[in-house]
């Protein structure tokens, strides 16, 4: 072998070795990237009193006492859920209250019919 293709060689070798480490430095910015996407995400706040309130308040259906027509006519309450909640929660007995409070993950939201291309769903035609 003459000493030109030894120096080839050489050089060409120092260029792989520079090029694998790039990738493998790639690679590992990848699998951080992957890895952080997957990292489990924050729990969810709690939510504030006032949403607790307004939900307890629908959940006993308190706008159909409710003096306001607003809360009448949406059917959900619509003003200050305090002003029921001190009428309402003495007269509960107290295992319905605290378990009002305490399973709020089982109650269903009221949500209006999903979306689809900017129109609501609508369901499936009945056929006879």
């Amino acid at each position: 072998m003459t000493a030109n293709t030894a120096a080839g060689h050489a050089g060409t070798g120092h260029a792989i070795h520079d090029r694998i480490d790039n990738i493998h430095m790639q690679m590992l910015d990848a699998i951080e990237r992957v890895l952080a996407a997957l990292a489990p995400a924050a729990p969810p706040a709690a939510p504030q009193p006032s949403v607790v309130r307004r939900q307890v308040a629908n959940t006993l259906g308190l706008w159909r006492f409710c003096a306001r027509s607003t809360c009448h006519r949406s059917r959900c309450c619509r003003g200050e859920p305090t002003e029921c909640l001190r009428t309402a929660l003495p007269l509960l007995p107290a295992e319905t209250v605290e378990s009002l409070l305490t399973t709020r993950k089982d109650r269903r939201r009221h949500r209006r019919p999903a979306l689809r291309d900017g129109r609501f769903a609508r369901s499936p035609e009945r056929t006879n």
